[in-house]
């Protein structure tokens, strides 16, 4: 093995035992060490990768926000029509939800703890970033299905969009929170409901 790849591979068990820990004891009462420790490296390596257990947490949870554009881009890339691309954005989620839960119990964590103590706000601007990334690839997806006759010619798509990852990211919020139940029906009845709603009356336009 490199020494390259010696190195990437120390970061990814240090970010795998970092999530672990983060999401086992909390931000407050999670150490380096005990990270250190979970990943089974010195606890002074853990700063050739990470400036401070903020940075860690932080990289920690932009993994989390790379994930989610990444099935973003990849709905939207597909040769397929618009509302199989909805479909397919929705599955995603689905297929991600768990991963998303343990994040999200982390990502709640973060929130709570920057608003006590003022952490830096390189993620609050990276999920700024990414939601309005993911929003406008969803808008195009919704701009494509009006265009092809697949959605209505009047919806507003930029609406639309938000509303979507307004659903997908509430939906996770209650899966953590609350434990709601999501499984394979209920994601086919988002689907349905989501595709309802952009395609009520399409193709209809000028007729009585």
């Amino acid at each position: 093995m490199s020494e390259s790849s010696g190195s990437s591979d120390r970061r990814r068990r240090i970010m795998a035992a970092a999530e672990r820990a983060f999401d086992a004891n909390g931000y407050a009462a999670t150490t380096m060490a005990a990270v250190a420790a979970q990943a089974d490296v010195a606890k002074g390596s853990i700063y050739n990768y990470f400036r401070s257990k903020e940075d860690l947490f932080t990289q920690v949870c932009l993994q989390m926000l790379a994930l989610g554009q990444t099935d973003v881009e990849q709905s939207a890339a597909q040769p397929a029509p618009a509302s199989e691309k909805i479909r397919q954005l929705v599955d995603s989620w689905y297929g991600r939800l768990a991963r998303y839960k343990l994040y999200g119990r982390l990502m709640l964590e973060f929130w709570a703890t920057a608003a006590r103590q003022k952490l830096p706000g390189e993620l609050a601007k990276a999920v700024e970033r990414t939601t309005s990334q993911t929003e406008r690839q969803i808008q195009a997806i919704i701009e494509q299905g009006a265009a092809s006759g697949e959605f209505r010619k009047d919806a507003n798509a930029a609406v639309a969009a938000s509303l979507i990852v307004g659903v997908l990211r509430g939906m996770t919020v209650q899966a953590i929170v609350l434990g709601s139940n999501v499984d394979e029906e209920f994601v086919a009845e988002m689907q349905r409901d989501l595709l309802a709603s952009l395609t009520a009356g399409a193709g209809r336009a000028g007729t009585d």
